[in-house]
C-alpha cells in the first residue's frame, strides 16, 4: 500500500509537478511529471529541468525516478537525474545524494517509461531538496531528450 507524502514544490517551470509516494513494503520512488499530456519539454545543454521540494516527514529508500521520455533520432550524449539537498542555485556545487546517468541506448524515439535508478537514499522532513534532469546533448531537436507526462507507478 502506498502512503502519499506531501511536498511543497517550486520550479522554474510553471508546468512542473512532483509526486513522492512511499511504500512500507517496497522501495519508495520519486515520480516527476512535466504536468503535460500533449506538449513535451526538451532536455539538453540549454534546457535543464529541475524541481525543488521539501518533504513533510522522513522517507527512506528513494531510489530514483520514473519519467516518460524519448530521445531525438541522432542523440549521442548521456542524460542524468540527480537529487541533492539545497536549491537549484546550488546545482553543480552541491553534493549529489543520488545520481543516475543513462546513455541514449536506454531510450527509443517513442514515448516510454524510463527508470533512473541508483543506490537508495533517505529524505529528511523539513529539508529542501532539488531534483535535476540534465544533459549536455546538443540543443537541436534531433539530438536532444524530451520529457512529458508521468505517472504514479514505476
Amino acid at each position: 500500500m502506498r502512503t502519499p507524502i506531501s511536498i511543497n514544490v517550486s520550479s522554474a517551470l510553471s508546468i512542473a509537478a512532483i509526486t513522492l509516494a512511499a511504500s512500507p513494503a517496497a522501495n519508495a520512488s520519486i515520480f516527476i511529471s512535466a504536468g503535460q499530456s500533449g506538449a513535451q519539454v526538451q532536455c539538453d545543454e540549454d534546457h535543464t529541468q529541475h524541481w525543488t521540494y521539501s518533504v513533510s516527514q522522513d522517507v527512506a529508500d528513494i531510489s530514483g525516478a520514473s519519467l516518460t521520455m524519448k530521445r531525438g533520432r541522432s542523440t549521442t550524449a548521456s542524460i542524468s537525474f540527480a537529487i541533492y539537498e539545497g536549491t537549484y542555485s546550488q546545482f553543480g556545487s552541491a553534493n549529489n545524494l543520488l545520481l543516475a546517468t543513462l546513455t541514449p541506448n536506454s531510450f527509443t524515439q517513442n514515448w516510454s517509461a524510463i527508470a533512473f535508478a541508483a543506490t537508495p537514499i533517505s529524505l529528511l522532513a523539513g529539508r529542501t531538496y532539488t531534483a535535476v534532469l540534465y544533459s549536455d546533448a546538443d540543443d537541436s531537436q534531433n539530438k536532444a531528450y524530451f520529457i512529458k507526462g508521468g505517472g504514479e507507478t514505476p
